[in-house]
């Protein structure tokens, strides 16, 4: 499975994420995506380096659990994206990015998740269409990944976006609400994997095409701002996925949604509904899935062989 976002957890009066509950929700994880037969994940984002001591937990024989690749918190600008889930760290300015990479190498993470552009959940000012970053803060973000050879995870929801961190080297482009026909072209030209997380956007109740995702999207209890984002969305989402199925753009099968455990199983619907075949969405999760995060890891230290699928 392509990528997940492992955590969201009530913090304490500080902010922080109490031992208990990482431990809790990693026990509760670990169950679920075993019993689905997910032996390893890409973590976009966790509360605390929580994903950071999951994976070392696993990797260690402590616990038994799918191999982790690591995020730690993803980096956003303030009055960035995704603000309340406590995975975000705001950062600003050049300085402030590479400041907070090194932080993020330094307490173990696999890889860096950038944060270049909005997304459907969350308030009026938090928009997929607009861009965030500076073009001096997405450079030294660049830059100092490159130096120390850790890829880069780029949520990248608008073609300037995506366009922005397809040519400074991004290893993956997350979401890809809208793309035109440069970002297509620059994404097969780079060989830059595509994660497009069709959930995001298509499984709304209004959305729901069978029991499976209208039991899911019944017991979310969706707020109905975020489905009338998400259905203004789709439409150009679903064509910047048709787009790249047919130009052959290297694409993976991932989720953000929750839990886990039914995650891959409502995207691998969702890649056929908008016209993937089952063998193009059983290739996305599997060997597209090992093979993009096999080769996403940075300068990390190796980990005991385990298949990542």
């Amino acid at each position: 499975m392509g990528r997940a976002y492992p955590s969201r957890l009530l913090p304490d009066a500080d902010g922080h994420a109490l031992p208990d509950q990482v431990t809790l929700f990693g026990h509760k994880l670990q169950q679920g995506l075993l019993e689905s037969g997910i032996v390893g994940f890409r973590s976009a984002g966790a509360h605390s380096f929580m994903d950071v001591a999951w994976k070392r937990a696993f990797d260690s024989g402590q616990h038994l659990g799918p191999r982790v690749f690591a995020a730690g918190h993803f980096l956003t600008t303030t009055g960035g994206h995704f603000l309340t889930s406590g995975h975000a760290l705001e950062c600003d300015g050049p300085y402030g990015f590479v400041k907070a990479i090194r932080e993020q190498i330094k307490h173990g993470v696999d890889h860096i998740k950038l944060n270049l552009s909005g997304g459907i959940l969350g308030p009026a000012w938090d928009l997929h269409r607009h861009s965030f970053l500076l073009d001096d803060e997405i450079r030294a973000a660049f830059d100092i990944c490159k130096l120390r050879e850790f890829k880069v995870m780029a949520h990248a929801t608008n073609p300037a976006a995506v366009k922005a961190a397809v040519r400074l080297g991004a290893h993956s482009i997350e979401h890809g609400y809208i793309m035109d026909d440069e970002c297509i072209e620059a994404l097969v030209e780079h060989g830059t994997w595509y994660v497009p997380t069709l959930a995001i956007s298509h499984l709304t109740p209004g959305q729901a095409t069978n029991i499976f995702e209208r039991r899911w999207s019944s017991e979310r209890n969706l707020a109905h701002a975020l489905c009338c984002r998400a259905e203004a969305a789709v439409e150009q989402h679903t064509e910047a996925f048709q787009k790249a199925l047919r130009a052959g753009v290297r694409m993976a099968l991932g989720s953000d949604i929750r839990p886990l455990k039914d995650a891959a199983l409502l995207e691998l619907g969702l890649w056929v509904r908008d016209g993937a075949t089952p063998w193009q969405a059983i290739r996305a999760a599997t060997a597209h899935g090992q093979r993009s995060v096999a080769s996403a890891i940075g300068s990390a230290p190796s980990r005991p062989a385990r298949s990542p699928t």
